[in-house]
């Protein structure tokens, strides 16, 4: 069969009811799969980069006595300060020590009294509210910092009112502040448990900043069951469909058979319209959904993470897999289902058993 015979034949019955009605349910199957894997890919995104991004996880406060003086094993520890602003009283900055000049992804070295802040600098106000500001400088009440540069929050998941000072001045810092809780910074979330381990041992408490609670490991499982679900419920769906449509052209199928098409042809051609429409669907359900998703799902992301947290970036990964799962199983089933009807002798087949 030439090639402008197989375009005529698919031509003739591309717009029929059944193939209107295969691309609305392509339509809807796809929409809502890559929903689905969308919101599974930023979930896996989310727990890794906060893992490799965010120190909060191997961030240990220790809890000491007022007569306590146990050195604890590690180089340097760290309080959590936090210092008003001279000309905004209501608010204040976080100030923390540079432990590790890659956590901001900058080269510059920090001298006494300089700083280096978030590149969207934010105050966040004791009354709730917010105020943006573009410091060149930070005055407070008993002492200033000099504004070195910037730093994107991206990089280390650090609130927006975060400014980094070297540990000399951080030190000096120290000297003026009571607390009986020191915070150590360990190098790897895996060296958390033992941490802890020999602080109990030395009679202390300790309170990691941020645990894994297991929340976002119980969403991804349950996004993957739930993407299992809609999996095998659409592909019966797209197995019944396919297999009744092929049913219903038995007829057809029969007469291709008896002016001479193979068996390969006939496949041939139910495949070719199929994939078309698979493909046309596909797109149709791309386009809404990538709208949707940089007008309003990015946002709503980047917003329950942290503001100005990561680049959320359109997951071509997941559409990708969606594709190619989805294609794959329609040309399976085309295949199987026309494989099984057309074993028949051409006499069966006309007479639509």
């Amino acid at each position: 069969m030439d090639s402008k015979g197989r375009k005529i034949l698919i031509k003739s019955h591309l717009f029929e009811n059944r193939n209107i009605l295969f691309f609305m349910i392509n339509f809807f199957i796809i929409l809502v799969i890559l929903i689905l894997m969308f919101t599974l890919y930023f979930s896996i995104t989310y727990k890794i980069l906060s893992y490799s991004n965010d120190v909060s996880f191997r961030t240990v406060e220790v809890s000491k006595k007022e007569d306590d003086n146990i050195p604890l094993p590690y180089d340097f520890s760290f309080l959590d300060m936090e210092f008003a602003l001279k000309n905004y009283s209501d608010v204040s900055v976080k100030l923390k020590p540079l432990l590790e000049p890659s956590e901001i992804n900058t080269n510059k070295e920090l001298s006494q009294n300089e700083a280096i802040c978030s590149k969207n600098f934010m105050i966040y106000s004791n009354e709730n509210s917010v105020k943006y500001i573009r410091p060149k400088d930070l005055q407070f009440e008993d002492f200033s910092l000099n504004l070195l540069g910037v730093y994107n929050t991206r990089d280390n998941m650090s609130s927006l009112n975060t400014c980094y000072i070297s540990k000399s001045t951080y030190e000096s810092l120290l000297q003026s502040e009571q607390s009986y809780e020191e915070i150590v910074r360990l190098n790897n979330i895996t060296d958390v448990k033992n941490f802890r381990s020999q602080m109990a041992k030395k009679g202390l408490s300790t309170y990691v900043k941020k645990q894994n609670n297991g929340n976002i490991n119980l969403f991804i499982i349950t996004t993957v069951f739930i993407i299992s679900i809609v999996l095998i419920i659409s592909f019966t769906i797209i197995f019944n469909f396919i297999k009744k449509k092929s049913i219903y052209r038995l007829k057809r199928y029969g007469l291709l058979k008896a002016v001479g098409y193979k068996n390969i042809d006939i496949v041939s051609l139910e495949l070719r319209e199929d994939v078309i429409i698979f493909i046309c669907a596909f797109i149709a359900s791309t386009i809404p959904l990538a709208l949707l998703y940089n007008y309003t799902i990015s946002h709503i992301f980047m917003e329950f993470v942290n503001e100005s947290l990561m680049t959320v970036n359109m997951p071509i990964l997941a559409i990708l897999i969606s594709f190619i799962l989805v294609i794959s199983f329609i040309i399976y089933i085309v295949k199987s289902v026309l494989k099984k009807i057309l074993k028949q002798d051409i006499s069966t087949i006309l007479e639509g058993d």
